[in-house]
């Protein structure tokens, strides 16, 4: 009877179950599956981040009017977050093309 080899990958051994055309490094490397769907995603990530960019100012202006300033503050901090996380993509996204 042949041993069937590890069932969960450690320490970058590929289980003989996957077969032997991976190699070790392949986990390493999944990142390249998703290069066909990369565009899509991008866009899809950018529409996110957006919404959620203009929901937080929203509600960051709607607490201050309300003179709710706990609400106001943590909806104005999100939105600087989003805002910067939009600009560093925005960065690396025009290093990568």
């Amino acid at each position: 009877m042949a041993e069937a080899g590890p069932l969960f990958v450690s320490d970058g051994v590929v289980p003989s179950w996957i077969g032997s055309s991976l190699s070790p490094n392949w986990f390493g490397n999944r990142c390249l599956l998703l290069l066909p769907m990369d565009h899509r995603l991008r866009q899809y990530s950018r529409f996110g981040l957006r919404a959620l960019r203009i929901a937080a100012s929203t509600l960051a202006l709607v607490a201050l009017l309300r003179s709710e300033w706990a609400t106001g503050a943590g909806a104005s901090l999100a939105w600087l977050l989003f805002v910067q996380v939009e600009r560093r993509w925005t960065v690396q996204a025009d290093e990568d093309s």
